[in-house]
């Protein structure tokens, strides 16, 4: 008798730097690859979206991230891609929306420091509910005091503020 044997697909790309313009191909013949290998839809959103964004294409990051979620990852997951989609939302300056996808990762994880930080650092970036975003980001520095970016985003909300001295504290401790 005949046994069939069963290959794995086989997918690969050039090597390409990110910031080169073959990564947009490059990427999009693996996409293209694995759609035709019939790997999950979920998995390829999510690399076509870091792809996008990349190279510098945040609202098509977006639309995958999008993609992404309507497969129903769990939460910390879920979180991973909110926070991603937030940072693309930042990228093409749409504040509210931004606002609102971090509030949704701090709705599943109150304590995530990285939404926490970032959505901190945003508010303060544009001069707005100043001591809502220190209170965040101080969240964000009590859970790593040693975070230089967190430390950082500390210092500017304390610019912000005309906190001058506790800034420069906090800047040369970030450095």
């Amino acid at each position: 008798a005949h046994t069939p044997t069963v290959h794995a697909a086989s997918i690969s790309t050039p090597s390409v730097r990110a910031d080169s313009p073959a990564t947009s191909s490059a990427v999009s013949g693996w996409v293209r690859g694995a759609l035709k290998a019939q790997l999950p839809a979920p998995p390829v959103s999510r690399y076509h979206a870091f792809s996008a964004l990349t190279v510098g294409q945040p609202g098509e990051a977006i639309d995958d991230l999008t993609a992404f979620l309507k497969s129903e990852p769990g939460p910390a997951l879920r979180c991973d891609v909110l926070y991603e989609r937030g940072l693309c939302e930042v990228a093409l300056q749409k504040f509210a929306q931004a606002e609102a996808t971090f509030g949704e990762v701090l709705k599943i994880d109150p304590d995530n420091a990285g939404a926490l930080n970032y959505l901190g650092y945003m508010l303060a970036d544009r001069n707005v509910r100043l001591d809502e975003a220190f209170q965040l980001i101080k969240k964000a520095v009590d859970q790593d005091p040693n975070n230089g970016a967190y430390l950082d985003s500390l210092g500017w909300v304390y610019y912000r503020q005309g906190k001058f001295s506790e800034a420069e504290g906090v800047l040369l401790k970030a450095v």
